[in-house]
């Protein structure tokens, strides 16, 4: 992953409506059928504004009149790649989902290498571009390697890889809809992006 800041431009879709409609009408959330999710990097709210008035008849302003655009979302001091990402998603901050940026420390973890989790915990972890698999034209796959990824032990004792997705520390809005019976899915530029789906 290229280290671009990603200005959370957040635009809720059709589900957010039905969302705020049902909690002032005090209906039954049965209502609502999908919820859409659009963040993209260094749109703000103002740009969605200037975007929707000057293309009325855009997808944009389509989702604009019909769900919510959220204009006072914050993000974390530090809303650079995953901080911002997870603000989003879990609602929390680096202290509740664990991820102070997509490089950083964790004291329980183990260096890729040490494949028996042995000696003391504690390395520096990494979750950006450098943990894709590449081919030949040094071109990402779109997937990660396992051998790139830090290790812990399981709930069995068994020392793994750590995906990005297992090392939250909360749940996500994906885990909470997955609970009511309903389908997730997520699309994203880098891998390691991908949360519990």
């Amino acid at each position: 992953m290229t280290l671009r800041k990603m200005g959370m431009g957040l635009l809720a879709a059709a589900a957010f409506a039905a969302t705020a409609q049902a909690d002032d009408n005090h209906q039954q959330d049965a209502n609502i059928h999908y919820m859409l999710l659009v963040s993209v990097d260094g749109l703000h709210a103002l740009d969605v504004a200037n975007y929707v008035e000057s293309h009325p008849n855009s997808a944009l302003a389509e989702l604009s009149r019909k769900g919510v655009t959220y204009t006072n979302a914050r993000t974390p001091a530090n809303s650079d790649s995953f901080p911002g990402l997870l603000a989003l998603v879990t609602g929390g901050s680096p202290i509740s989902h664990g991820f102070f940026y997509d490089v950083s420390y964790d004291r329980t973890l183990f260096d890729p290498t040490n494949t028996t989790c042995s000696g003391p915990a504690g390395n520096t972890i990494v979750f950006d571009e450098s943990i894709d698999v590449y081919n030949s034209s040094n071109v990402s796959q779109n997937v990660i390697d396992p051998t790139k990824l830090p290790r812990g032990r399981n709930q069995n004792g068994q020392c793994v890889a750590v995906y990005p997705h297992a090392a939250l520390k909360t749940n996500t809005i994906f885990e909470v809809v997955k609970s009511r019976g309903a389908t997730t899915a997520w699309a994203d530029k880098h891998p390691a992006y991908t949360p519990r789906t």
